[in-house]
């Protein structure tokens, strides 16, 4: 009985990874892949983490000049989505573009930014530390909000 479990599952996955071209991209081509302009803008803390800052400017079918950032005379709403804790700025983008928030938005006419927290999984870079040091770990949420 295990090891026909063991057969379904592996077919299973198998064929997962198939149908889902997305299962090893990265948010960047992800955002890409449905058809929208993305950018990726590394964010230096105060402290020396560099963040992951994922652009969604205007969407699928808006025209490419409408990405104006940063002059603002195309007047376009900005909004920055934060995740959750042990999340990432991934959450807003793996669903579809239907069911997805960060594309609903941008095909709203918002610019949308995707904003990742230290230590995720799109924030693990520090200008002298490494994230498998202890030290980088040496951060509270407290500290985080207060040089946000």
């Amino acid at each position: 009985m295990f090891f026909v479990l063991f057969v379904f599952s592996v077919i299973f996955q198998s064929t997962e990874a198939v149908a889902d071209p997305e299962m090893f991209m990265e948010p960047i081509d992800m955002i890409r892949y449905w058809g929208y302009p993305a950018e990726l803008h590394d964010v230096l803390t105060a402290d020396g983490y560099i963040l992951d800052l994922f652009r969604i400017p205007h969407g699928r079918h808006s025209e490419a000049n409408a990405s104006c950032f940063p002059d603002a005379s195309c007047h376009r709403p900005v909004v920055l989505m934060d995740h959750g804790l042990s999340a990432s700025s991934a959450e807003f983008i793996v669903n579809p573009p239907e069911s997805s928030a960060a594309y609903i938005l941008a095909d709203a006419g918002f610019d949308v930014f995707l904003l990742n927290h230290r230590g995720s999984t799109h924030g693990k870079r520090h200008v002298s530390i490494a994230p498998w040091s202890n030290k980088f770990w040496h951060f509270t949420y407290v500290v985080c909000i207060m040089l946000f």
